[in-house]
């Protein structure tokens, strides 16, 4: 029960991180591997497979969109109007974590 709610909170924090990231990028866009690299630099080093999983997450909350290069290799998640607002806290929505007032 614990494990299953620390993986829980890990996965919400992954997400507003990853909106963070994208809020905080030109055209608030990135691709997989500079998330991958931003999300190890703050704590999260989580591999490429699992970023996509989370991205896909927010593409399915309509948070970001997600589209992949013609040859399907690389990903690029844009974050939403809505994503950003989440991601500085003016709304909030349920599996992503709120940031705190101090973030």
């Amino acid at each position: 029960m614990i494990a299953q709610a620390y993986q829980q909170a890990l996965a919400e924090d992954q997400r507003l991180c990853i909106l963070r990231v994208l809020e905080a990028s030109p055209q608030y866009t990135a691709n997989t591997a500079t998330l991958e690299i931003a999300l190890t630099s703050i704590g999260h080093p989580i591999g490429r497979t699992a970023i996509e999983a989370q991205c896909q997450w927010l593409a399915d909350a309509n948070l970001a969109t997600v589209t992949r290069t013609l040859d399907g290799a690389v990903m690029v998640v844009q974050a939403t109007r809505t994503g950003t607002e989440v991601a500085t806290g003016t709304i909030t929505r349920a599996g992503v974590k709120r940031p705190s007032a101090s973030e």
